[in-house]
């Protein structure tokens, strides 16, 4: 009995050995290890090993396109936009038929600031895969930055924006209404309430600390303008800091987080955040983004109403490609400084104003 399975095992060994060695590479037990790992690392933010594995598995396969679109999204959150969106090229060459690179390369040209570029990559994507899962996904950033550039050309910057000297320094111009909306030095410290977010999908321990940091963060920013009082009631609050994994609770569907505003004589008089925990595809925002969509909507609530133009800063409207390494940029801080200073004075309108900010990701 011993010797025979000693031969059947022997002969299901050799046999593996000839598949294995007939096998296409990409087909190969090494290959698809060093694309799973790459998928592993880039979800956990290992950026570096995701870089090296989707290198490695190139070498093995430079014809594979999933091999390439993981060191796209490796480079693209290192910080090397263009060499991401040059792979990405390649890979649509490579297969016509991948609509995830539309989709991908389209994002890489919003985050980067080149919307022209984006919706004409969106635009072509819907049109090739109609039926993408992706694809109602799509047509909702579509709709977003349709939505950003009818407001920018109402008026050189918003819709009804408030005429600013410009600065080479900041990005003011780009941020005000009508109405210059920010809270008052008799309001100082804002109160803020930040929901635990307990019983919220996506939420973990350090979602609350999240939150909060990215509001100290904004109150070193300011240079003193700007203070912070966190309270244990909602209904004390000025400022209502809330989660959701729905994301039928914003307004637009593309969103990473949304802020309403109540702005009333004397300067700002109240305003609700509300930050998604999940994405659309049900995954958990990882903790780098979710601080990025924090910072972002964070700003909104202090009055700075729009977006920057400049993908540096947190304030831009699209989330940012290198979001582990986001931070306040120097024009966010003098923006803030000087939305704070004496150069401005709230005129007081009632009025709702719905804002929101990216992330996609955010």
């Amino acid at each position: 009995m011993y010797e025979l399975q000693k031969t059947l095992k022997d002969q299901a060994k050799n046999s593996a050995k000839q598949y294995t060695a007939s096998a296409p590479t990409w087909a190969q037990p090494e290959y698809v290890r060093l694309c799973n790992q790459a998928k592993e690392d880039l979800e956990k933010g290992r950026l570096t090993e995701a870089y090296q594995e989707s290198s490695n598995s190139i070498a093995l396969a430079p014809d594979r396109v999933e091999s390439r679109i993981n060191l796209a999204c490796a480079l693209s959150r290192l910080g090397k936009p263009q060499e991401a969106i040059e792979n990405l090229k390649i890979v649509m060459k490579m297969d016509p038929h991948c609509a995830l690179a539309w989709w991908d390369l389209g994002s890489m040209y919003q985050a980067t600031g080149n919307t022209k570029e984006a919706l004409k990559t969106f635009h072509d994507g819907l049109t090739r895969f109609p039926d993408d899962e992706n694809a109602s996904r799509v047509q909702d950033i579509v709709n977003l930055l349709e939505k950003e550039q009818r407001e920018e050309s109402q008026d050189g910057t918003r819709s009804g924006a408030k005429t600013v000297k410009p600065s080479a320094n900041d990005y003011l111009g780009d941020v005000m209404t009508e109405s210059s909306f920010r809270w008052e030095e008799d309001r100082m410290p804002v109160k803020v309430y930040v929901d635990s977010g307990e019983g919220v999908p996506g939420v973990d321990p350090f979602s609350e600390s999240t939150a909060k940091s990215a509001f100290a963060e904004w109150e070193k920013a300011s240079k003193g303008k700007v203070r912070f009082l966190y309270v244990e009631k909602e209904n004390e609050a000025d400022i209502k800091f809330r989660w959701t994994a729905q994301v039928q609770d914003l307004s637009q569907a593309a969103e990473g987080g949304e802020t309403r505003v109540i702005p009333g004589f004397g300067g700002t008089r109240t305003a609700k955040i509300l930050v998604l925990t999940k994405k659309q595809d049900g995954s958990k925002v990882p903790g780098p983004l979710l601080r990025v969509v924090c910072l972002h909507e964070i700003g909104h609530a202090l009055g700075m109403m729009g977006h920057s133009k400049n993908a540096d800063d947190i304030m831009f409207a699209s989330t940012p490609l290198a979001y582990e390494r986001s931070e306040l940029s120097k024009r966010d801080s003098n923006t803030l400084c000087r939305l704070y200073s004496d150069e401005f004075k709230p005129k007081g309108l009632f009025n709702w104003i719905s804002l929101f900010g990216k992330k996609n990701g955010s």
